[in-house]
Order: structure tokens, then C-alpha cells, then sequence
């Protein structure tokens, strides 16, 4: 049932020379276009997952899931299974190059696959994959998701909460992602020799689900293009280095380090004033030191009727005590040096 519409599909032996790969497969939508068969069968044969999965389909002896596939003029469109028909491909070439020999030289000459009907509307088709890949177990990464997300919203009219009702996701995740989206093709617009290119879309995202950001940005739009000339700058080492950017903008000398260097800088800095945010160790103590703060009274008492508690917190002293000697020792080592 898709978008209300039971969707019935047949399945047939289809030969695998009359499967074409589908061009408008959101996955290389950054790509300049039109792509043919050959050139999205070599884009698709670069990832590792193809690969993976080619061994996979060896290794079963045949597809465990048929793609899912239109009817065309004399050949059909793979809307779903585009990376097993090129394992599929990789996999019959070896086999008619004798470079595998554990299948039959007709072995995949024809292979199962799942027909949708020609007549479908193209909005329920768009709805049918959001549910395979959007929140489904075949998922695309954040980037296709959020370009198809887009597809559906700014060119087939569908509403946040229609799109959230069928794909399964909360209308501010669509709203983030078409956010990201927009702003990650503004960038290429006005940096469109940037070596990172459209995977700087995982930058935005990160951008648009902190809300420090996203409400600085809403007060001072000019902060979203100082936020593009960062990226461009070449200031981030990840898109996970966004993730402490609220941090280092809420203090003055670590921001300014990050606009005369990098966030390395930035982060170097903040963490010389408050070693508790950059080393899990202080991190710790400084949560210990805070608990012992607001520890509350009938804590307080336990310790001198609990045995337990009161070894326990003895050890601490104990460790403190300890520590504190040795710096002692440390700090008058170095004043005798110093004479």
C-alpha cells in the first residue's frame, strides 16, 4: 500500500541485457547529466558496497531480493536494485570471461524481478522509494535522502506532513534536510571549485540540527556566509568538527583563532581554558567535582552511618590526599632546581 494505493507488482524472468540502469537515480543527481547506461554502471561499480555485494551474490549463488523494475520501449528501468544489477553485470562478464567457474555460462542470463505497473503515478512512485530508502532497511545516505526529500517537496508539491506521514520521519527532520539541502547547493553556486563539492551537503547537516547555529544564523544571516567561507577555507577537518562550533563561538579567543587559523586552533584554545570539554579524564573530574557540590544532605549523612559508603569515600580522600603530595613534590622539586 503506497500513499493509500495498493501497488501490485508481478514477478518475471527478465534477461538481464534489457535491465537499463535508471538515470534519474537520486543517488548521482550532483552529477552533471544526462549519465548513460555505461557511465552510471562505472559510477556505481566505484563504490565498495557494489563490490561487497557482488561477493555477497556469488557467495548465496543468485540474488536473495529481485530489483524492482519498470516496463519501457523494449527494456526496463530498474527503479530499486541498481547496484545488484551491476554486481549482476560484474558477475556474468566474469563468468563468460572464465574467470569464474562455479556457475553456468547461462547462470545469470536472466534474472527475477519484481514489475511495478507502467501506469503508477509518478508521486507514488517517488512516495514508494522515500519508503525503501528514506526510512526503510535499504537507506541512502543523508545527501540522497535529502535530494529526494527535495524532489518530491519543490517538484511534485507535496506537503512536509504528507511526506513525514508516508516515509515515517518527523516534519522537522524533512524541514532540516531540505534546509541543508538549499544551503549546501548555495554554496556550490558560490564555490563551485570547491574540492569537497556536494559531500559538503553532511557540513550543513550537521549545521542545521544545532540549534545554537541554526538561531544565530536566523538573527545574523550574514553568519551563514561566514559559515560557507569557513568551509571553503578549508577550516574544518570533518563535518563532525561542526559539532563544537556553538562551543567555540560562545568564547571570544577561541573564535578569534579560529578566524585567523583553523578549528584545530580554535579547539586548542578552548581547551586551555576548559580542559574538562576536550579530555574525557577532566571531562570526568570536573563531573565528580560537581556532584560532590550538589550532593544532597541525606547523602551527606549516609556517609557517617553507611560503612560502605564511608570506606568509599575515605579511598577518595585517600587518592586526593595522595595526588595533592605529589604535586607538592613536584612544584618543590622544581622551586630547588630553580635556586
Amino acid at each position: 500500500m503506497v500513499a493509500g494505493e495498493k501497488i501490485e507488482t508481478r514477478e518475471e524472468r527478465i534477461p538481464l541485457w534489457k535491465l537499463k540502469l535508471d538515470p534519474t537515480n537520486v543517488r548521482f543527481s550532483h552529477l552533471p547529466g544526462p549519465l548513460s547506461d555505461k557511465e552510471l554502471e562505472d559510477e556505481i561499480w566505484k563504490e565498495n558496497e557494489t563490490r561487497d555485494l557482488m561477493k555477497s551474490i556469488q557467495a548465496a549463488k543468485g540474488l536473495i531480493e529481485p530489483p524492482f523494475v519498470m516496463e519501457g520501449d523494449g527494456y526496463y528501468i530498474i527503479k530499486e536494485g541498481n547496484r545488484r544489477v551491476v554486481a549482476l553485470r560484474k558477475l556474468k562478464e566474469a563468468v563468460d570471461n572464465g574467470e569464474i567457474d562455479d556457475f553456468p555460462a547461462s547462470y545469470f542470463d536472466k534474472i527475477p524481478c519484481e514489475i511495478i505497473p507502467k501506469k503508477i503515478d509518478p508521486i507514488r512512485m517517488d512516495i514508494m522509494l522515500a519508503v525503501w530508502h528514506v526510512s526503510g532497511k535499504k537507506e541512502w545516505d543523508a545527501l540522497n535522502k535529502a535530494s529526494h526529500i527535495f524532489k518530491m517537496h519543490r517538484d511534485k508539491g507535496l506537503t512536509y506532513d504528507i511526506i513525514a506521514e508516508y516515509i515515517g520521519v518527523s516534519k522537522s527532520t524533512i524541514k532540516r534536510a531540505l534546509l541543508a539541502y538549499e544551503e549546501c547547493q548555495r554554496f556550490l553556486k558560490k564555490y563551485p571549485n570547491d574540492p569537497v563539492g556536494i559531500k559538503r551537503f553532511t557540513y550543513f547537516d550537521e549545521f542545521f540540527k544545532k540549534s545554537y547555529l541554526v538561531q544565530k544564523a536566523t538573527v545574523d544571516r550574514s553568519f551563514r556566509d561566514k559559515f560557507m567561507e569557513w568551509l571553503a577555507a578549508g577550516k574544518f577537518r570533518t563535518h563532525r568538527d561542526v559539532r563544537v562550533l556553538p562551543d567555540i563561538l560562545e568564547d571570544t579567543d577561541a573564535t578569534k583563532e579560529l578566524e585567523k587559523g583553523t578549528i584545530e586552533d580554535a579547539l586548542n584554545t578552548l581547551y586551555r581554558k576548559y580542559p574538562d570539554r576536550g579530555d574525557p579524564l577532566w571531562e570526568t573530574i570536573a563531573s565528580a567535582v560537581e556532584v560532590l557540590r550538589s550532593m544532597p544532605r541525606s547523602e551527606v549523612k549516609a556517609i557517617l552511618e553507611d560503612q560502605a559508603k564511608r570506606h568509599l569515600f575515605s579511598n577518595l580522600v585517600s587518592e586526593v590526599d595522595t595526588l595533592k603530595a605529589e604535586l607538592n613534590r613536584i612544584r618543590n622539586g622544581r622551586s630547588s632546581k630553580l635556586k
